[in-house]
């Protein structure tokens, strides 16, 4: 389910605003699960899904290991990954769902990015 959606300005990633996302959500809903590609990779994002009782479902790139200071969330995920690859496959695949729905918005709307509403003709 998507439940939070951030749009940035210019070409800022919105990785940049993972908090915040991961607040407004939490304020809203008991986190279980999040799931996100490897732009989210971190061993923070790990540790605020883990805050919020949720486990992190973030792809690991081909250097990753199950080493990042001060993130057990970080570690715990990268085991699981390793250790079980079609369980940690299993849940991540739920993000190309999403992906889908995104893929449908932008092809109706087009860009997001360029859109714009002109508050005096509404």
């Amino acid at each position: 389910m998507v439940v939070c959606a951030v749009s940035t300005i210019g070409k800022k990633h919105e990785s940049t605003q993972f908090e915040t996302m991961v607040s407004m959500v939490a304020a809203v809903f008991s986190i279980k699960e999040w799931i996100g590609d490897a732009s989210y990779l971190s061993g923070k994002a790990c540790n605020l899904v883990s805050k919020q009782h949720g486990i992190p479902y973030f792809w690991p790139k081909s250097n990753s290991t199950p080493k990042c200071k001060g993130s057990y969330a970080w570690s715990d995920m990268m085991v699981m990954f390793k250790k079980n690859l079609e369980f940690f496959k299993k849940h991540y695949h739920k993000l190309s769902k999403v992906e889908s729905v995104f893929s449908v918005i932008k092809n109706y709307f087009g860009n997001l990015k360029k859109f714009t509403v002109d508050i005096d003709k509404i």
